[in-house]
């Protein structure tokens, strides 16, 4: 069984890159001009930048996949994590490629977004 901690500290580890890569993100895309201009049907009066959903989903990715790797390759003694990083690849577990399939559909549909906002589908 998977201690609550290793839970609580991916999300926030997820939380923590978020909110370090989305302004950074954020102020890229306004210096590159990569905004929504408002117009038409839009609600908003001022430019808005692009890319903060691309900060998201890569925080999100990166924190999922860390955990697998500890959660896969540790061995839980009571208060004790000894990694064995040998074991995260292990033949019969389908757990990282299954991680891997999922964070890859969830990137491509990000992607498709982040398409269709630059330049409509």
């Amino acid at each position: 069984m998977t201690p609550a901690w290793l839970y609580a500290l991916t999300f926030i580890g997820a939380t923590a890159l978020s909110l370090l890569l989305v302004p950074t993100v954020r102020e890229y895309a306004q210096r590159k001009q990569i905004t929504d201009q408002p117009g038409g049907h839009k609600s908003h009066v001022a430019p808005v930048p692009y890319l903060g959903g691309v900060a998201m989903v890569l925080a999100f990715s990166a924190a999922m996949f860390v955990g697998v790797v500890v959660r896969r390759s540790s061995q839980f003694d009571g208060r004790e994590i000894r990694l064995t990083i040998g074991n995260l690849f292990a033949q019969g577990d389908g757990l990282v490629r299954e991680l891997i399939v999922v964070l890859g559909l969830a990137l491509i549909f990000s992607a498709m977004g982040l398409i269709d906002d630059l330049r409509g589908l």
